[in-house]
């Protein structure tokens, strides 16, 4: 499937919520939301499943007005941050349960379950409930019920907080084979040098730059997508006359190499790269104490 989102717009009221946003996204490919808080990616996410219409503009599905299409009848898949499982449901059921609604046989379902539950490591956990689940665990299987539905578009709204780095690195790779159209909403520009692919970087509803992960974070258009990586601007425009500094060289490489990637994780994470380097300076000692005349 390929998925375009044609100058769409929503308003609520007086409030723009999207302003004039255009996108092409294709079939088997990674596509990042980047952006701060409010700046629209959550409120893309439904208009592109077809639950909220746009305001203005026209999404099309392999050429088709989405418009026409039923919610029920269209192929997407959606993990929101705050995952939701249902309690009285086992592990197995809560991954088999869209499934179940399809009417697939027993022994398809239970294939597939088989197979969706290896990834995030659920084999043993199958029959247990989700009160005996830790967060990572019900976060596992909210993606695992997202994989085996095989949708041909996955919507992930920052749903990968609890999971570890190689579990995160290996998702694009197990949605990829399936050829589903994957959609990541972030904040964290390490995520998405980590899951890599496409990014389009947010701001107030509108989109300031689309473009390979990569080149976004190198080359900005526009001041406002330089602020979305402040990892390697910040450190650019502190110091004109040395433009490109050892953290930014760092980051650089690191994207050059798939291996570096939890290195530079971590570094991000420990902030060694946002420390300043430079001292304030201190006032000069007197010599003598000073006192009361």
């Amino acid at each position: 499937m390929t998925l375009v989102l044609d100058h769409i717009g929503l308003s609520i009221g007086e409030e723009v919520m999207i302003d004039d946003v255009s996108l092409t996204l294709k079939r088997g490919t990674m596509n990042v939301l980047l952006g701060p808080t409010l700046a629209g990616k959550t409120t893309l996410m439904p208009l592109m499943a077809g639950l909220d219409k746009p305001s203005t503009g026209r999404i099309f599905a392999d050429g088709k007005d989405a418009a026409d299409l039923p919610v029920r009848r269209r192929s997407v898949a959606m993990v929101d941050q705050l995952f939701v499982n249902y309690p009285a449901l086992s592990v197995y059921e809560n991954i088999a349960s869209p499934l179940r609604v399809a009417g697939l046989a027993s022994a398809e379902i239970d294939a597939r379950v088989e197979e969706a539950a290896r990834f995030p490591r659920l084999e043993n956990l199958l029959q247990r409930m989700p009160a005996q689940l830790s967060g990572g665990q019900k976060q596992r299987t909210a993606i695992a019920r997202a994989l085996v539905k095989r949708a041909e578009l996955v919507l992930l709204d920052e749903p990968l907080d609890n999971l570890d780095y190689k579990l995160r690195e290996e998702l694009p790779r197990i949605f990829a084979q399936t050829g589903a159209i994957m959609v990541y909403a972030t904040t964290e520009p390490a995520e998405a040098f980590l899951l890599g692919g496409m990014t389009a970087t947010l701001r107030e509803g509108r989109i300031t730059q689309i473009g390979p992960t990569a080149q976004a974070y190198r080359r900005p258009n526009y001041i406002d997508a330089a602020r979305v990586f402040p990892i390697h601007h910040s450190t650019n425009f502190r110091s004109p006359r040395r433009a490109r500094s050892s953290s930014s060289r760092t980051v650089a490489i690191c994207l050059r190499s798939a291996l570096c990637r939890d290195r530079l994780m971590a570094r991000i994470a420990s902030r060694r790269m946002l420390r300043p380097r430079f001292r304030l300076a201190q006032l000069p000692r007197s010599s003598k104490r000073s006192g009361g005349r």
